[in-house]
């Protein structure tokens, strides 16, 4: 067993090195000190790679910590975060950004402390440091260290940054290298990814790829957008939430009532309707409408899944083709299914861009 005194292994040091904070200075003048937070999440120090003695790669960013280091026993995960400081120019804020302008120049804390003490320090806690470092490098010129390509995670903070900080011009110089870069990574079904996609498309105006990213959350969506931390403006979320709500409305609504006048009413003859009934039936409940039919916002569902069992109306059930009772009942339909469909499609189509600048 290892001494109390012993030094600490190379493992350890090297968690404690990243604890330690990072300083960054833009500008060896400046007069403005940002604070940020990294945050990391390591695996057990039992886990690392005894071979070398270094940790293994951290894993996603760690939130809601309350400590600098704590160690999630259930998880098997030691969390840390570091502080990041950086000193950049005043000047080159206030050019850049119409929010740092008006935080700096007006009569804000900020700017009563600058010109008190020559220099201010302002705290950023839930702003990403590498996606802000990343902006900052640009404004402050030092170009030859903006990446010319990053990955997804990252180009959504720097949308959020860009929005946030008014900083447009600063982000639109690098970001069609980006953009080009993470473009075929736009997925071409609905996954989680895709609220952050939208904002990245509104921040830099990408109005062929805002049609297509909204066009899925509209068609392929199960669950209504949240704005959370993304700058999406509101109005594109509350059409997006509304279409998506009004057409899986008009479309639940529409087959409940088919299902119902089918058990209540004969349409052609008992054998067939109950054909029909059965067939219809068996759909909703796939669907999870039946027995109890879900409350709006219909989380779960989504237009697609209506349109790949409902698409060219109901027939009769295609399993008794083979039989002569299939041609005297060919015709027996419920075609009302199929216009309603193709209505609720054209409203679910992806929004324009411009209407919302």
């Amino acid at each position: 067993m290892p001494s109390a005194l012993s030094p600490p292994s190379h493992a350890v040091s090297s968690r404690l090195e990243m604890m330690k904070p990072e300083i960054l200075n833009l500008d060896p003048d400046g007069d403005v000190v940002f604070t940020l937070m990294r945050y990391f999440d390591y695996d057990d120090i039992s886990d690392l790679d005894a071979a070398n003695g270094s940790p293994s790669p951290p894993k996603a960013p760690a939130t809601d910590l309350k400590s600098l280091t704590k160690f999630n026993d259930e998880e098997d995960v030691c969390s840390h975060e570091q502080e990041v400081i950086i000193r950049v120019s005043s000047r080159h804020l206030i050019l850049a950004s119409s929010v740092f302008r008006a935080m700096l120049k007006r009569k804000f804390s900020e700017s009563n402390a600058l010109h008190m003490n020559g220099s201010v320090e302002v705290p950023l806690p839930e702003d990403d440091p590498d996606a802000f470092l990343i902006l900052l490098n640009i404004i402050h010129g030092y170009f030859g260290r903006v990446p010319r390509t990053i990955d997804f995670q990252t180009f959504a903070q720097i949308s959020i940054l860009v929005d946030k900080y008014d900083m447009h011009e600063a982000g639109q110089l690098f970001s069609h290298f980006w953009f080009e870069n993470l473009k075929p990574d736009i997925p071409k079904a609905y996954t989680d990814d895709i609220p952050a996609w939208i904002c990245i498309c509104w921040v830099f105006n990408k109005p062929e790829e805002f049609k297509h990213t909204t066009s899925l959350a509209l068609r392929q969506g199960t669950v209504e957008i949240a704005l959370g931390d993304l700058p999406i403006p509101s109005a594109i979320v509350d059409t997006i939430n509304t279409r998506r709500l009004d057409a899986l409305t008009k479309i639940i609504t529409t087959l409940l009532m088919h299902h119902e006048d089918y058990l209540q009413s004969e349409h052609c003859s008992f054998e067939c309707d109950a054909l029909m009934l059965g067939s219809l039936t068996k759909r909703l409940t796939t669907l999870h409408l039946l027995p109890k039919c879900p409350d709006p916002p219909f989380n779960g569902l989504c237009f697609e899944a209506f349109a790949y069992r409902f698409k060219g109306g109901m027939y009769f059930p295609a399993a008794q083709r083979t039989s002569i009772y299939y041609y005297n009942h060919s015709k027996c339909a419920i075609p009302s299914i199929d216009p309603m469909l193709s209505r609720c499609e054209k409203q679910l189509e992806g929004l324009d861009l411009n209407d919302y600048k």
